[in-house]
């Protein structure tokens, strides 16, 4: 979920930031592992004072609907800000594919 890349942590060749992976109950039934990084760039995700990530259960459901404009798999929450630009990315595609990230604290 959020991310096209192996959820194995420690992984050689990985990205220190995709090592660490969070759990996440969607539902009574559904639970879903997510790197932490992915996690965050989703863009209605933000991290509570307790340090709890809050609406990664709904980012996860949201990105489950949306493809990868690089690799085509489902699972991209970042959306493109250019105006007019429908694509949407996994955090590795958008990295890999000469994406600009920026951060913004809200």
């Amino acid at each position: 979920a959020l991310c096209n890349q192996s959820l194995m942590q420690h992984q050689a060749g990985v990205d220190e930031d995709l090592q660490k992976v969070v759990r996440v109950q969607l539902s009574s039934m559904w639970l879903a592992y997510v790197h932490l990084s992915c996690g965050l760039w989703a863009p209605e995700v933000f991290e509570d004072n307790e340090g709890n990530l809050t609406n990664i259960a709904s980012a996860v459901r949201r990105s489950r609907g949306l493809r990868c404009h690089r690799c085509h798999q489902r699972g991209a929450c970042l959306g493109c800000y250019q105006p007019g630009c429908n694509y949407v990315f996994h955090l590795p595609c958008a990295r890999s594919g000469g994406c600009e990230l920026h951060e913004f604290d809200y």
